[in-house]
């Protein structure tokens, strides 16, 4: 065979090649999350639409970016932390709506009715965890309740339970209530002092740490 037909061959399965995986690209990244979109709302789950190739994340970064613009100090945590949630309960009229992480839909919940007959209606460890979840979240949380799902995910509820039955929490409220209003009280004193500067996620984490540790000496 002359070289330049071998040559001709091998640019020809490039070419294939290329085209193919372009197809595959196109398809898993756009026309896939697309009719999993038409599908969703057509039973009864709105949302923004998810745009080629990395879903809502342009749109969430836009919101973040227009929110610090018009940030203003209230009492309303949620809108100024997750402003793109906050944007789309009143873009799509409710608490219940689909978003996109690239290819992956996540299922916002704020309607607690909406969950608690989920809860009753689907056996909770049928649920599953998305695989976007699973890779980028277990080496944070690692082989317990929040990673864990169906025979697993029973075991280790059925282990946990015990220590949130109404009697635990009560007596996790009182020891919340304690450590928030001490660690409140010490930023208030910050604030009135020459340094008002205040590293308010290493008082927050060293508060969880108390109030963890005062929990599991009282149960």
């Amino acid at each position: 065979m002359e070289v330049s037909g071998l040559c001709g061959i091998v640019v020809a399965a490039l070419a294939s090649f290329l085209m193919l995986l372009v197809l595959i690209v196109t398809y898993a990244w756009w026309i896939s999350p697309i009719q999993t979109h038409n599908k969703l709302k057509r039973c009864g789950f709105g949302g923004p639409t998810p745009c080629f190739p990395l879903g809502n994340i342009k749109h969430m970064k836009n919101i973040i970016n227009n929110n610090n613009d018009l940030i203003t100090l209230t009492h309303d945590i949620h809108s100024h932390v997750f402003p793109y949630f906050s944007s789309w309960q009143k873009s799509f009229f409710g608490k219940v709506f689909v978003y996109w992480l690239g290819t992956e839909p996540f299922l916002y919940i704020a309607d607690a009715e909406f969950l608690k007959k989920m809860s009753k209606e689907v056996e909770a460890k049928r649920w599953g965890k998305p695989s976007v979840f699973r890779d980028d979240r277990e080496a944070m949380f690692g082989s317990g309740l929040v990673m864990v799902e169906g025979n697993d995910w029973v075991r280790h509820r059925h282990i946990v339970a015990p220590a949130f039955n109404p009697i635990h929490l009560k007596a996790m409220l009182t020891i919340m209530l304690a450590s928030t209003s001490k660690m409140v009280q010490a930023w208030l004193s910050q604030l009135n002092s020459a340094s008002a500067t205040i590293d308010v996620e290493r008082d927050i984490v060293a508060t969880a740490g108390d109030i963890i540790a005062r929990t599991i000496l009282r149960i």
